[in-house]
């Protein structure tokens, strides 16, 4: 009784903004986005392209995760969140990708590895994989540490600057690992000029985090 339900007669609006004073914001029909899953490094094609397409049919947003771009997802996907991740393959972070998407977010870490570094070994990768990526042959897919660029708190705000001019203004959402420095992060997040925080808690899933950081990192966040 201390908050009753909706009566039945009355509709609920679902929509949400996200980067409403951002000069393109980002209008979704519901409160819910696919979260990021790497082509490749998470997930195949044709999941990348199934999930696309859910998305426009749900009249939300997805999300390339730490993968390369693939221009049929792009296609499909009506509302489409570019990540600028730690990968340093050479097709990952391009303006030609980026400035094509509706949101970027730029990606510093993830709950169920925090920033933890990782790489998928060469003979892990097919063709198409290393095409997608441009990878040379024997070349590991490699995600680093830390973002290429971003050696202090200082390298955020000229990043932030930078991504909104080249993609015409499109929201740039800030994408970190809930930690005992949380409050922290979001300061420094607002002083940046970020339209967007994603904070990911220590439940979130990943393909290929290593048992001890997912179950003893992070902070819950359900």
């Amino acid at each position: 009784m201390v908050r009753l339900p909706t009566v039945d007669e009355k509709s609920v609006e679902t929509k949400v903004t996200l980067g409403p004073k951002a000069k393109r914001p980002l209008e979704l029909s519901i409160p819910i986005i696919i979260s990021g899953m790497s082509y490749g490094g998470a997930i195949s094609k044709q999941a990348r392209l199934a999930l696309a397409k859910a998305s426009t049919a749900a009249g939300t947003a997805t999300n390339t995760g730490e993968g390369a771009y693939l221009p049929e997802e792009r296609k499909e996907a009506a509302k489409y969140i570019y990540q600028y991740h730690r990968g340093r393959w050479p097709h990952g972070n391009k303006k030609d990708f980026y400035a094509l998407a509706d949101m970027v977010e730029i990606q510093l870490g993830q709950g169920a590895q925090a920033s933890a570094p990782q790489a998928t070994k060469a003979d892990q990768i097919d063709e198409e994989f290393r095409h997608v990526f441009g990878l040379a042959k024997g070349e590991d897919a490699v995600i680093a540490s830390r973002l290429a660029g971003l050696e202090s708190a200082a390298d955020l705000k000229p990043l932030v600057s930078r991504l909104k001019e080249e993609t015409g203004g499109v929201p740039i959402s800030f994408k970190f690992a809930a930690s005992h420095y949380l409050e922290d992060e979001i300061e420094l997040a607002v002083q940046a000029g970020i339209d967007v925080i994603v904070i990911d808690g220590a439940e979130a899933g990943t393909h290929a985090g290593q048992p001890l950081l997912e179950d003893a990192f992070g902070l819950p966040t359900m």
